[in-house]
C-alpha cells in the first residue's frame, strides 16, 4: 500500500494552540516515540499489541467525534476484538500467527476509519514482517478504484500541445528527475564501456596469473552491468529504481573503475527520495493562459537561491536550478502580463500531486494573493490525553508570496486536481474556490480527502497529543496521524475521507489521451477560462 507522508513546516502551524500538557506526575503512557514502557508490552502478545494500539489511537488520533458521526463505535472495536487478538496468543495453537490472519484482523479493524492520512504498521511477532497498513487507500480503491488506478499508472502530460489543436502552446519549459539522472547515469555508463576492451587487452592471457583471471571476471562482470543500465534507461525503467542501483554499482566497482582511470560519481542520494520533487512544467496556452504542474509541495529548498549549493556541477543542484528557472518562467510570465493587462488567465495543476510542505503555499496560490498571507481555514489540536480532548479552533494563515507581486483577483484562476491530488493539494484546491476575489475554480474530479497537517519527526510529539507515534519499523506498533485537524467551511466541516469537490467536475477521457496524448480536463479549464462557462 502507498504510504503518504506530508511534511509541515513547524512555523506553519505556530498559530495553533498548544495547550494541555498533562498534570506533572500523573501515571498515564504517552505513547511518544521513545516511551519503552508503553510499547514493550506490544511485543509480548498479540493482545497486548492490540490494547497498545487501540489505547494509543484513544488518545491520540484527533476526529474521533467525526468517527462517532459516522458511525464508528471504537469501545465495541474493544470489547468485539480484543478475544479475537487474545486467542491469537492461545498455547494450544497447531500452527503460528501468519502474516495473512493477522493482516485481516487489523484491516478490519483500521479500514472502517476515515482519516486521509493514517498510516499504521504492526509488527508480526511470530513472523518478524511488518505489516502496513492505509484505510484511506483502501477506501479510495473500493470506491474510485479504476481512476485511481489509472491515475497511478499514467501521468499527463503537454506534449500533445506542442503542435496539436487550438490550444497549441506557444511556450513551454518542463524538467523532471530522469533527466539528469538518466543522462548521468547514461554517460557513466558509456564512458565505463569505452575504457574496458583496451584495459583488459593489458592483462594477461587467460590462465597465466590467478589474480588477473580474477579481475578480469570482475572487470565482465561490471561491464554486463553497464550495458545492462543503458537498456534499462532506454526501456524507460523506473528512475528512483535506477539511481539506487547505479549508485550501488559506483560502490562496488570503485576500485576497477580507479584502476582504469575512471572518476565514477554516483548520483547525489537525494534524487532517489520519494518526497522529492519529482517534476515540474510550465506552458503559455492561447489567450495568455500561464500554466503550472509540479508533482509535489517540495518547492521551497529550490526557490531559496540562499540555500542552493554552490557546486553546478552536480546532478542533484543542476536539477535544483531547473525548478528555480521553471518556477521563475511562469511567475515571472504572470507578471508581465498582468502589468500589460494581457493575462487571460491561469491554471494551476495538481492532478496527482501527493502534497508536501505548507510553506510552499506562497509559490503556489499564494503567489497569485495579497502579501501577508491567506487565511483558508480553521485547525484545532489534540490538547489532553481524553478521546475528545480538543484545543480551540484557531484560524490557519497560511504564506503568500511576501515580494511585491501582482495580484491575480479578476483573471480567472483554475486549479486542476483528481483523486490522487493528496493534502496540499487539497488545501490549495480548498483555496481556489475561495479566493478572495471569487475568480478561483476547481475543475476535475473530488479529491483523496486527507486534509489535514502533519508532521512525521517524532520529537515533536511533546508539543501535543498527536502525530507520528512508535519508531517505523523498530517499535511493534507505529502509527503516523494528523497533528492538526483541518476544519472547512462556516460549519467547520472534517472532509477527511471525503476530500474537496470540483465546482465543475470533469472525468478524464482516458481514451483519448491514450490514443494521443489529448487531455479532456485540461481542455474543459482552457475552455472556462476562455468563455467563463
Amino acid at each position: 500500500m502507498k504510504r503518504i507522508k506530508i511534511y509541515v513546516a513547524l512555523a506553519a502551524i505556530c498559530a495553533v494552540s498548544l495547550a494541555g500538557c498533562r498534570p506533572e506526575g500523573e501515571d498515564i503512557l504517552s505513547y511518544g516515540y521513545n516511551d519503552a514502557q508503553a510499547f514493550a508490552p506490544a511485543g509480548q502478545s498479540y493482545a497486548a499489541q492490540f490494547e497498545v494500539l487501540w489505547t494509543a489511537m484513544n488518545c491520540n488520533y484527533g476526529i474521533w467525534d467525526y468517527e462517532e458521526e459516522l458511525g464508528v463505535d471504537w469501545d465495541q472495536v474493544h470489547k468485539e476484538y480484543l478475544p479475537k487478538f487474545k486467542a491469537l496468543d492461545d498455547t494450544t495453537r497447531q500452527t503460528r500467527v501468519d502474516d495473512k490472519e493477522l493482516d485481516s484482523l487489523y484491516s478490519e479493524v483500521l479500514n472502517r476509519l476515515h482519516d486521509g492520512h493514517l498510516y499504521v504498521q504492526i509488527k508480526n511477532m511470530q513472523t518478524g514482517k511488518n505489516l502496513s497498513f492505509s484505510p484511506s487507500t483502501v477506501r479510495n480503491l473500493r470506491e474510485r478504484g479504476e481512476e485511481l488506478s489509472w491515475n497511478r499508472k499514467n501521468s499527463t502530460d503537454l506534449h500533445y500541445y506542442i503542435n496539436a489543436g487550438e490550444w497549441r502552446m506557444l511556450d513551454f519549459d518542463e524538467t523532471n528527475i530522469s533527466m539528469p539522472s538518466r543522462e548521468h547515469i547514461f554517460r557513466m555508463s558509456k564512458l565505463v564501456l569505452s575504457k574496458i576492451p583496451a584495459f583488459i587487452a593489458t592483462l594477461p592471457a587467460q590462465g597465466i596469473s590467478a589474480a588477473a583471471d580474477s579481475l578480469r571476471t570482475v572487470i565482465e562482470s561490471m561491464q554486463e552491468n553497464a550495458n545492462n543500465f543503458i537498456d534499462r534507461i532506454n526501456k524507460g525503467s523506473d528512475v528512483p529504481t535506477l539511481i539506487t542501483d547505479y549508485n550501488f554499482f559506483c560502490e562496488v566497482y570503485r576500485i576497477p573503475c580507479e584502476m582504469m582511470d575512471i572518476n565514477i560519481q554516483p548520483v547525489d542520494n537525494q534524487m532517489a527520495n520519494r518526497n522529492e520533487l519529482r517534476s515540474i512544467c510550465y506552458a503559455l496556452f492561447p489567450g495568455n493562459i500561464a500554466y503550472l504542474r509540479f508533482s509535489s509541495f517540495a518547492l521551497g529548498k529550490h526557490l531559496d537561491t540562499t540555500v542552493l549549493q554552490e557546486d553546478s556541477s552536480s546532478v542533484y543542484v543542476s536539477y535544483q536550478w531547473a525548478i528555480n528557472r521553471i518556477w521563475h518562467h511562469w511567475f515571472d510570465t504572470i507578471q508581465v502580463l498582468s502589468k500589460n493587462n494581457e493575462l487571460g488567465g491561469v491554471i494551476i495543476d495538481l492532478r496527482n500531486n501527493g502534497g508536501g510542505n505548507a510553506a510552499d503555499y506562497q509559490y503556489v496560490l499564494g503567489a497569485l494573493l495579497p502579501s501577508g498571507g491567506f487565511i483558508s481555514h480553521t485547525m484545532r489540536t489534540k490538547n489532553g490525553m481524553g478521546r475528545l480532548d480538543y484545543g480551540p479552533n484557531m484560524p490557519f494563515r497560511f504564506p503568500t508570496y511576501p515580494a511585491e507581486h501582482a495580484v491575480i483577483d479578476k483573471q480567472p484562476v483554475v486549479v486542476l486536481a483528481n483523486v490522487n491530488s493528496v493534502s496540499m493539494a487539497e488545501i490549495t484546491s480548498w483555496g481556489a474556490k475561495n479566493m478572495p476575489g471569487k475568480n478561483g475554480k476547481l475543475i476535475g474530479t473530488r479529491t483523496w480527502g486527507g486534509l489535514s497537517c502533519l508532521i512525521d519527526d517524532p520529537t515533536y510529539y511533546s508539543l501535543d497529543y498527536s502525530g507520528c507515534f512508535g519508531v517505523e519499523n523498530v517499535t511493534p506498533v507505529y502509527v503516523y496521524c494528523p497533528r492538526n485537524i483541518s476544519l472547512y467551511g462556516e460549519e467547520n466541516k472534517i472532509l477527511e475521507g471525503v476530500g474537496i469537490t470540483p465546482d465543475i467536475e470533469v472525468t478524464l477521457d482516458t481514451a483519448k489521451y491514450l490514443l494521443n496524448g489529448q487531455d479532456t480536463q485540461l481542455e474543459r479549464a482552457l475552455e472556462y477560462i476562455k468563455t467563463g462557462n
